[in-house]
């Protein structure tokens, strides 16, 4: 027990006095371990070597810390190790080694990935520029791919953030722990959906209803379960070959705290010239499972990382409606050719062109 308050009363002392100034969320030893390296054990002009886990590159809780290095130093060629690899045999994580020299500048970043064994190291790389960095994510996420990745990413970052539109963007209002209370096998006039009865457009089913005094609870939220919504998964298994699977919602659902979801106010609706199905239809398109999937760094799909998804807005009335039109029908019934149809409808949307729509559909094959 004196144990436990030592480290508590330790960790207060920490965040109290920003002693790590560049490390913010939960307090990581190998976080903590750069930022001492770079400002207390190393000289102005200094270069670093170091050899750390790969959430370094897009973890957004090292977006601080990721900036301080790339706009205040420069960051050297960056080599990416995976979990099976010549090098570590015992450990199951995936590593990176980088080089920072702290008497320069960063401009751009050469990235080299899959370096399993010493002939790994003479792989060609790819570049990374440092405006690239930033057009695409505020995060400064170091993205993991190659130069036909890179050239499909700074297309697409030339449309607007989700975060942009003003869609309401939140996590599902129930904690399934602190609120079971509310959770009631019984049939009410609120049923309950949690992130494993989600899949690509529609529901799966569901097991459990909420107590109606539960919307007393949750302030303005209780008027998003009064309105349409969608809904998607917020744990996505970072192995399974689709990562976003979003769904509509009708009103009158409540959503546990393993959802995330999206409301469109009738003001910003309008505004926009979205509905809730072309942005469905955006959402679980092949191209933007993609974007997320190569900036992300762990099992969850987090507000932020969905705020941050670049949204093609229809050019013509036509192309919104040619989107809802496939999107209700894949509500109603899955249907392969379907998807593929509107896959091809996203690819259009966003100007991607044949080669770079072959990468992606590729990308999914294999």
């Amino acid at each position: 027990a004196s144990y436990v308050k030592e480290i508590k009363n330790l960790l207060s002392y920490i965040r109290k006095n920003n002693i790590y100034k560049y490390n913010e969320g939960t307090l990581n030893y190998y976080k903590i371990f750069i930022e001492e390296i770079i400002e207390n054990y190393s000289k102005k002009n200094s270069r670093l070597g170091l050899l750390v886990p790969t959430t370094i590159l897009n973890d957004k809780q090292s977006t601080l810390l990721r900036k301080h290095i790339i706009e205040d130093f420069e960051l050297g060629k960056v080599y990416i190790i995976p979990e099976k690899n010549d090098f570590f045999q015992d450990i199951t994580q995936a590593f990176t080694f980088f080089s920072i020299n702290k008497g320069d500048l960063t401009r751009n970043i050469k990235i080299v990935k899959d370096i399993s064994n010493e002939r790994d190291f003479d792989k060609g790389s790819y570049l990374l520029k440092k405006e690239t960095i930033k057009k695409i994510s505020r995060s400064y996420s170091l993205t993991i791919t190659d130069n036909k990745g890179i050239d499909i990413l700074e297309k697409i970052a030339s449309n607007p953030k989700l975060a942009n539109l003003g869609i309401l963007n939140l996590r599902g209002e129930l904690d399934l722990t602190l609120h079971k209370g509310f959770i009631s096998n019984e049939k009410t006039e609120f049923p309950l959906l949690r992130g494993t009865d989600i899949t690509d457009f529609s529901i799966k089913g569901f097991g459990f209803y909420t107590k109606s005094d539960f919307l007393k609870n949750i302030g303005n939220k209780s008027s998003h379960v009064k309105s349409k919504r969608i809904v998607g998964q917020q744990i996505s298994n970072m192995k399974n070959k689709k990562r976003l699977k979003f769904a509509f919602v009708p009103s009158g659902y409540v959503l546990g705290n393993s959802c995330n979801y999206l409301v469109l106010e009738d003001n910003l609706f309008g505004k926009k010239d979205i509905s809730l199905e072309y942005l469905l239809g955006i959402l679980n398109s092949k191209l933007i499972d993609w974007r997320f999937r190569i900036t992300n760094s762990n099992n969850h799909v987090s507000n932020y990382e969905i705020s941050e998804l670049p949204i093609a807005l229809p050019k013509t009335a036509s192309q919104k409606r040619d989107v809802e039109m496939i999107v209700q029908k894949l509500m109603e019934q899955k249907d392969q050719k379907l998807e593929n149809d509107l896959n091809e409808m996203i690819f259009n949307l966003y100007n991607i062109n044949k080669t770079e729509s072959g990468y992606i559909n590729e990308y999914y094959a294999t």
